[in-house]
């Protein structure tokens, strides 16, 4: 890892690593969250596609803002699906994510 890399931006590329590639991968618990949301297969793996590409994208300082927007754009949308199917324990996840996004958009 480069060593200007902020401690925010390594906590978020870590945690969307390992949740892109439990989506990608097709952990069970990923396969059961998106069918209880309603979506379909195709889109957790799109979901997981996008989290790594964004975690890669967020190593280098160049890329590291517009990856943010994405991933704060995806945590927008993963707290509307909470919400709307009233699952307030989740809610706070992407919350919280978002809030360490918005940080890292902040330093970039």
């Amino acid at each position: 890892m480069p060593i200007d890399l902020p401690i925010p931006a390594a906590v978020l590329i870590a945690v969307f690593t390992v949740s892109g590639l439990m989506k990608v991968a097709g952990a069970s618990r990923s396969r059961d969250d998106f069918k209880r949301w309603g979506y379909p297969p195709f889109f957790r793996v799109t979901v997981g596609v996008v989290e790594l590409m964004a975690a890669a994208l967020m190593l280098q300082e160049a890329s590291r803002d517009r990856a943010a927007i994405v991933l704060l754009l995806l945590m927008c949308a993963a707290l509307g699906t909470h919400i709307k199917l009233k699952e307030w324990a989740m809610a706070p996840v992407p919350v919280v994510l978002g809030a360490l996004l918005v940080q890292v958009l902040l330093v970039s």
